[in-house]
């Protein structure tokens, strides 16, 4: 690199990240990244113009059976404090069980921070999104819940057994379904049914999730157990549970409200709070 004149030679990025924010002379007094590689080396190599740093890690990985070891130095820099923000409960109980009293205090659980399209507007429709002509319980949901509507999408064509499906009067086929028809349907229904016993295509418990669709499914179909709550996967031969559910969630909006409550529980939900009190 060429800079007024004088050529400077890095021997890592690091170098030559830190270079550069010295060269610019960004206030480097706090710091927050998300990896204990690069961006950690850089934070260790610079020192605070004003007192001690203070800086926020956020660890978005999962933890091994000890801490890091750049995570370890990172709780001892003498010039830089540091806070680390783990978003994912189950990695955060475990960092709890690996680190001393004194390495518990570094540490916070804040959750993660989701943005919804909408409103869950009770809708009777719900959607399944399969590769497969494999659906769980199907057609006791389809005989069971006849004032519910179910939306059946799949990326590619559908085999036969999947097209009889038509012969009930409340359900709808979408084979080689578009994406815009995939969008329309995540707005329309509120439900998702997450049972076909396949892989999850289009991100879909995500999608649904996000769409504040209250999200069921069965024990041996369950692909995304992170936005689903456990009170909300049933065991395969206790369909009546599940039909039972929906139609207390579409009968009461109290219903509704506490079975969407729960699932965001189940995804970990934070508030902006929890952040602007790490942050």
């Amino acid at each position: 690199m060429t800079l007024e004149g004088k050529r400077h030679i890095f021997k890592s990025k690091q170098e030559f990240v830190v270079f550069y924010l010295q060269c610019r002379g960004y206030d480097t007094d706090r710091i927050i990244y998300n990896s204990l590689a690069t961006p950690f080396l850089v934070a260790y190599a610079l020192r605070p113009k004003n007192g001690r740093a203070e800086d926020v890690l956020f660890w978005q990985e999962p933890i091994g059976e000890v801490l890091p070891g750049n995570m370890k130095v990172a709780m001892k820099m003498p010039h830089r404090n540091i806070r680390i923000a783990v978003q994912d409960k189950q990695v955060y109980d475990k960092i709890l069980k690996l680190a001393t009293p004194k390495e518990k205090s570094y540490f916070r659980n804040v959750g993660y921070l989701y943005q919804y399209h909408r409103l869950n507007n009770m809708n009777p429709e719900a959607l399944i999104l399969t590769n497969s002509d494999q659906l769980e319980q199907i057609e006791q949901l389809l005989t069971q819940l006849p004032t519910v509507h179910f939306h059946i999408g799949a990326i590619t064509e559908m085999s036969s057994h999947l097209m009889g499906l038509n012969r009930y009067p409340n359900v709808s086929l979408y084979p080689n379904i578009r994406p815009a028809k995939v969008a329309e349907l995540f707005d329309r229904c509120d439900l998702y049914l997450d049972i076909n016993i396949s892989d999850e295509i289009l991100n879909a418990c995500r999608t649904a999730f996000e769409n504040n669709m209250l999200i069921l499914s069965f024990k041996n179909t369950c692909h995304n157990r992170r936005f689903i709550a456990d009170d909300h996967i049933y065991p395969v031969e206790n369909v009546s549970a599940m039909v039972g559910k929906i139609h207390g969630v579409l009968s009461l909006p109290s219903e509704m409200e506490a079975a969407l409550a729960k699932q965001k529980q189940a995804a970990n939900q934070a508030d902006l709070e929890a952040y602007k009190a790490i942050l």
